[in-house]
């Protein structure tokens, strides 16, 4: 952990919470109680790399997960799979390589002190956890991140 990856933690947690207000999301760094569903926990981690030494750039690990009721059978939302997919689909779009301009300003200049360079998408996992009820999906993507003025 570092103070940029705290930051882009935050950052991000702000920006997907402004398109997705239907979802609550936490900070994986953070104490909150997380018991909703359905919660996305963004958590950025790592640091270091090659950049960080002459150029005050860390590389991150940044993991997105998604968790939402299975759809049991005491469960009379119906089929949560088309609500995570929606959700998946919209976090997906917004950090999109084609997005990456917008959303380094909207990241710049909403968090003070941090200087996001750029991030790209390494894949996704599903998973399902029928004792808790649970079923989500895990986002990950490397993050390019420095402290700035």
């Amino acid at each position: 952990m570092s103070q940029t990856s705290l930051l882009l933690e935050s950052a991000l947690v702000d920006r997907l919470a402004s398109l997705l207000p239907d979802l609550t999301f936490h900070r994986g760094h953070s104490n909150d109680i997380q018991n909703e569903l359905p919660r996305a926990i963004v958590t950025v981690a790592g640091g270091g790399g090659d950049l960080v030494k002459v150029a005050g750039i860390d590389a991150l690990e940044v993991e997105i997960q998604i968790l939402i009721s299975s759809g049991g059978v005491a469960d009379l939302t119906g089929d949560p799979m088309p609500q995570l997919a929606s959700f998946s689909d919209t976090i997906r779009g917004a950090l999109q390589e084609s997005e990456l301009d917008a959303l380094t300003t909207i990241l710049s200049t909403s968090t003070p002190g941090l200087l996001f360079i750029g991030m790209e998408y390494e894949g996704h996992k599903e998973g399902r956890d029928a004792e808790r009820a649970l079923h989500g999906i895990v986002l990950t993507y490397k993050a390019w991140a420095g402290l700035g003025e």
